[in-house]
């Protein structure tokens, strides 16, 4: 999904489980509203966003894979 940063790899160590990820660059949504502090997103970037967020978890859950920390920094 355009929308998933790729993993390139994943294991285990003795001390913690690690995932090895695509680099995407940009801003996330919290800095985007801290950035616009005066200044509400407008109804479409709003909804270009859930939309965007909402395809990605559907692809996500219909491989099976749950994201536990969906939030404006992720």
């Amino acid at each position: 999904h355009p929308s998933i940063a790729r993993v390139f790899h994943y294991g285990r160590t003795e001390f913690l489980d690690y995932l090895v990820m695509e680099f995407v660059p940009g801003h996330n949504l919290h800095d985007v509203r801290l950035a616009r502090r005066e200044q509400r997103l407008d109804v479409d970037e709003v909804l270009r966003v859930a939309l965007d967020v909402l395809s990605a978890l559907e692809a996500a859950h219909l491989v099976g894979v749950i994201h536990n920390d969906i939030k404006p920094r992720n």
